[in-house]
């Protein structure tokens, strides 16, 4: 007997909370200013024009990771004082999941999915460019739902052009969007309404239980 304990997310989803870093924003502009897309990346970055005598080299991570922040509140801005978290989840949706699984044509890839759902886990940005020791000039580090952590090789930041520095940011996000799971279903049931999805959903997880018994 195949005994099913996965298919039902109604009273197990996480409780929703606030995805933030446990850092508040500082007073006044940054000097890096960043906008975020839907999850929580940067799409847009520039320096301020008078960066170098705003930080020194030693401190261009902090200043990076202070300008996500900055950019991070302003993008959630509405969810947090609304009290709406949920909108802070990086737990996907029960229909994103739902629509997901359907793409399962075994009980062992339902199974897979089912786990990518929980992973947790760190996720590494690395620049393109890499100073004399070869190692990347700018790193982010993210979880799921945000970014952790920016570091910058002080050697180059004393030399590099402040453009080039916001795109080598960019270029960690762009490797973050890779690396970082997600949920993408080629599924065709897009256009169904919720109570549909949740119908097809069970009687796809029902034939999945059945060929494994059979």
């Amino acid at each position: 007997m195949t005994e099913m304990t996965f298919g039902n997310f109604q009273d197990d989803d996480p409780p929703a909370r606030p995805m933030h870093p446990q850092v508040a924003p500082t007073a006044g502009p940054s000097v890096v200013t960043m906008t975020l897309d839907s999850g929580r990346l940067p799409v847009t970055a520039r320096l301020d024009s008078q960066w170098d005598r705003k930080v020194s080299p030693h401190e261009m991570g902090d200043a990076i990771f202070q300008g996500y922040v900055a950019a991070l509140w302003e993008h959630d801005r509405d969810a947090l004082e609304s009290g709406r978290f949920e909108l802070l989840s990086s737990f996907p949706s029960r229909r994103t999941r739902l629509l997901a699984l359907l793409d399962a044509s075994t009980l062992d890839e339902h199974r897979a999915i089912v786990d990518s759902f929980f992973s947790g886990g760190t996720y590494v940005g690395r620049s393109q460019v890499l100073d004399r020791w070869d190692d990347p000039v700018v790193t982010l580090t993210a979880d799921r739902g945000t970014i952790l952590s920016a570091t910058a090789s002080t050697e180059w930041i004393a030399t590099a052009p402040g453009d080039v520095i916001a795109d080598q940011i960019l270029y960690c996000a762009d490797q973050l969007r890779s690396t970082r799971p997600g949920l993408r279903s080629t599924s065709t049931y897009d256009g169904l309404s919720d109570r549909e999805v949740e119908e097809r959903y069970a009687d796809h997880l029902g034939e999945l239980t059945r060929r494994a018994a059979s």
